[in-house]
Order: structure tokens, then sequence, then C-alpha cells
């Protein structure tokens, strides 16, 4: 069976295929990408919108700086960051085994990608910054305007971001 994506109607259904990530823009526009058998960047407003198709992977994505950003796995399990503009192109291509990108966000202006190295990387629109190395998976990576939260894998404990570094909250 195929994933499905509804936003009041179907969006997604393909075979052998999993929604990866959804993203929304500020003005409501919502963005999926697809992996498995077709790995796929969609928008949707009113109907959905295929934008690009890509060879590898594709497992998160984020609206930044005006610009959809994907990131993708390749055969060698290792990721890429993307930007969308009218195709998808490669921003950085991290070279490392499990340098696949499980989660992003946005946090103060600032695109945060979450590792399956366990790396945590800060990206302004030009240079990417490693901010840290955990010890685990990151599996997700959410704003709430005023903290930025981290949880990972196998891990019960909430990081919190203080502008330098994550710190277990002790929840």
């Amino acid at each position: 069976e195929g994933s499905r994506v509804t936003k009041g109607q179907l969006l997604i259904e393909l075979e052998n295929t999993q929604v990866t990530d959804i993203a929304f823009n500020p003005t409501g526009t919502l963005y999926a990408v697809t992996s498995g058998s077709f790995n796929y960047l969609y928008s949707y407003s009113n109907f959905p919108k295929l934008l690009s198709s890509y060879d590898d992977g594709l497992t998160a994505v984020a609206y930044f700086n005006g610009d959809i950003y994907v990131t993708s796995i390749d055969a060698d399990n290792k990721g890429s960051l993307l930007r969308y503009t009218t195709e998808l192109e490669v921003v950085e291509d991290f070279g490392t085994v499990d340098s696949i990108v499980n989660t992003m966000t946005v946090h103060n202006d600032v695109l945060f990608l979450g590792m399956e190295n366990g790396s945590v990387y800060t990206f302004d629109g030009v240079t990417l910054d490693k901010i840290v190395e955990l010890s685990s998976p990151a599996k997700s990576l959410v704003s709430d305007s005023n903290l930025l939260y981290l949880v990972l894998k196998n891990d019960s404990s909430i990081y919190i971001y203080n502008g330098e570094t994550f710190f277990d909250s002790g929840a």
C-alpha cells in the first residue's frame, strides 16, 4: 500500500512509497517529501503539485529563508542537504556513513539539522556549522519560537538548546 497525506482531501498515494516529512511555509502551503519507489517533493495549497523528483530517498523538509530545503540519503547511507528554487540543487554533501539528516527545523532564523550519527548542524543560508555531536541519533527537533527541543532515538530525555549546546531538561 502507498502512503497518504491529506489536508482536506487526498494528496499523495504511491505504491511502496512513504511520506518522510512535512513542513509549512508562513502562508500555509504544505510541503511533503516521499521516499521509496518515488522520491518526490510536493507542494500543496489547494491541489497537490509535484515540484521535483530525486534519485536518492528524501528524509526531511523545511521552509527556510524563502526557500524549501530537503535532505536525501544515498545507497551508501550518506546524506545531503538540498535547496529547491526551480529544481533541487545540492548545498552540502555529508561524506560520512550515517550522515543522514533525520530532522530539520527553523529556530531564531537558523536552520537546525539533526543527524543519524548524533551530529547537530546549523545553517544560516550560507555557512553550515556542526554545533554538537551527541552519543545517539537525533530523532526530532522542534522549536516553539522561544526554545529549541531535541529528542534522541532510544533516549527518554528531552534536550533544550541554550544558544551554545543542548542540555538535558530532566524531563
